[in-house]
């Protein structure tokens, strides 16, 4: 997992210029998309709040469609895993990386599964790993 939430933490400093902040609770329900490796599945909950911070810092917009949160949610995904190519090939890592999907919104978060979770003013994004 460590890879994946490197390119995490490396996408939304390159594209946002603020450092995300770890903390200990995740969110249970929010926007989701997800990446696969090899190894794992990767899924990503963003709450309605980071994915407006997204907008705001990407987009510069401060209303944003729903549209635009559902390709924001993608557009994030997408992010992280070509910053994650970088860094196995760095690493001289071989795996097999899939095309982000968009799983929509959704309450239901693997909450039994391994997490990390962060925070950017008032959102929050949590990344949960499935092993295959």
């Amino acid at each position: 997992m460590e890879v994946i939430i490197e390119s995490f933490i490396q996408t939304i400093q390159t594209t946002t210029g603020v450092t995300p902040e770890q903390i200990p609770q995740g969110i249970t329900h929010g926007y989701c998309s997800k990446i696969s490796t090899s190894e794992a599945n990767f899924y990503f909950y963003s709450d309605i709040e980071f994915l407006h911070f997204l907008s705001h810092a990407i987009l510069f917009e401060s209303n944003p469609q729903k549209e635009d949160l559902y390709d924001l949610c993608n557009e994030l995904a997408n992010l992280v895993i070509g910053k994650a190519k970088v860094l196995y090939s760095q690493q001289n890592i071989q795996t097999t990386l899939s095309t982000p999907s968009f799983l929509g919104e959704t309450s239901n978060a693997p909450s039994h599964l391994e997490g990390i979770h962060f925070a950017i003013e008032k959102g929050k994004c949590s990344i949960y790993k499935e092993k295959l």
